[in-house]
């Protein structure tokens, strides 16, 4: 979890006393509530948690403060936070703040004998009134999820304390009625819970999201007249502006992972637009699905097909290790081969009989010279040796005759013949 700075929490605080104080325009008069700033603190509790304290102190002191339309502002945003910001729903469940709302009521409230508390009030303002409805309301709802606000419900019902009515707009079933939340200074983490929009990083998506969320759950609450409802309309305007934002960056974005979210962001609002379009025109709203399923599916399809597709790899890079290795097996082998042929291709010759064939050679090649040089006759020098070239290179041209070479001159190419010689001769 982040820190925060100082100048972060007083920036927030202030952020909180706007949205509660700005429209507020007679001490004795129901406010208006400003939904747009509510929502962006919504959207800060969602993005930052540890802001949770902080707010729930800014809250809780206006929430019990002596000015009426200050508190049924704060009540009401408190009630806004609590359906859409689930880590901040522990800084809620404290006896500071439960027994605080109950001492901000009547004492005839707390404990009116069976008497109606509207039928005691004709002295009050229009503020107060509805001060202490929204006050019982609360406790009331709360109740269903917050176990020390069920502990204060509890004792007005054995006081027989009576509750109003609620509202069409206040009448929204929570989501999370089966969510047990503890009661902690700091929020555990959330239970996890069916979410209709998917999670998204980018702050654009994220506000769009958000927004939506709470639409969805407003057009499935079946208003009575949408195209009026001011929390409506304002929701609507907010989902507009996100989608015109979200267009303007689909062109230009680069990175590919955002966008993917800017174009799933982008569905989800086109599905909202449209479904607000329905209830507008009195068609039935289709039921919605059970996604959570369905992802969890996707989960393991996906996590299968990285585990075969590891386990291909795995069993690719181990065949190619042993192939390699078998080649190099067979070099190894054929290279052990070849240094065991070559000693046994190797004939010793002695010394001795080498020099005595050499000698035989060269004396018949001198009487021969000697010969040819009497009868006047052209014939090739060392007669012998060429004779044992061409029983081992094969005859010569006969127009072809070798150069005169004398009895002692040796080259390379005669000891080579001499070698082949005297290797035929030893075996």
């Amino acid at each position: 979890m982040s820190k925060v700075s100082k100048e972060e929490l007083l920036e927030f605080k202030g952020q909180i006393k706007n949205a509660i104080l700005l429209k507020i325009k007679s001490n004795s008069k129901i406010p208006e509530f400003d939904v747009a700033r509510s929502i962006k603190i919504c959207d800060k509790l969602n993005e930052k948690p540890i802001l949770g304290a902080r707010a729930e102190k800014t809250l809780r002191k206006i929430c019990l403060g002596k000015e009426a339309p200050a508190a049924i502002n704060a009540l009401r945003l408190a009630d806004m936070v609590m359906k859409n910001c689930p880590n901040f729903r522990p800084y809620l469940n404290t006896k500071v703040f439960s027994q605080g709302v109950l001492k901000s009521l009547p004492k005839h409230i707390r404990d009116p004998q069976g008497v109606s508390f509207q039928s005691m009030q004709d002295d009050a303002s229009e503020a107060e009134i509805e001060r202490i409805n929204k006050s019982l309301l609360l406790i009331q709802s709360w109740s269903k999820v917050l176990h020390l606000w069920k502990a204060t419900h509890d004792s007005l019902v054995r006081k027989n304390c009576q509750f109003p009515e609620p509202l069409k707009d206040e009448e929204t079933p929570l989501a999370y009625d089966d969510l047990k939340v503890p009661s902690s200074a700091m929020p555990s983490k959330p239970s996890p819970k069916k979410q209709a929009t998917p999670k998204f990083r980018d702050s654009d998506c994220k506000k769009a999201a958000t927004a939506i969320e709470v639409l969805n759950d407003m057009l499935r609450a079946q208003p009575e007249d949408p195209g009026k409802d001011p929390i409506i309309q304002e929701l609507k305007q907010q989902v507009t502006t996100c989608q015109t934002t979200i267009h303007s960056r689909l062109g230009r974005e680069t990175n590919q992972l955002v966008m993917d979210e800017l174009l799933k962001a982008n569905d989800l609002c086109n599905k909202i637009l449209k479904l607000y379009s329905d209830v507008l025109s009195g068609k039935p709203i289709p039921e919605e699905k059970k996604t959570k399923i369905v992802k969890q599916e996707d989960t393991k399809k996906k996590t299968e097909k990285k585990t075969k597709k590891k386990k291909s790899e795995k069993k690719g890079k181990q065949a190619k290790a042993e192939k390699s290795a078998d080649l190099d097996k067979i070099f190894q082998d054929s290279e052990g081969e070849t240094t065991k042929e070559k000693p046994a291709t190797k004939t010793t010759v002695p010394i001795d009989f080498l020099a005595s064939a050499f000698a035989d050679e060269s004396s018949q090649g001198e009487a021969k010279g000697k010969d040819a040089l009497s009868a006047s006759e052209p014939a090739p020098a060392r007669q012998g040796t060429f004779d044992l070239l061409e029983g081992v290179f094969g005859k010569t041209d006969d127009n072809t005759t070798a150069p005169p070479v004398s009895a002692r001159q040796t080259s390379a190419f005669e000891d080579d013949a001499f070698m082949a010689l005297a290797k035929k001769r030893a075996e």
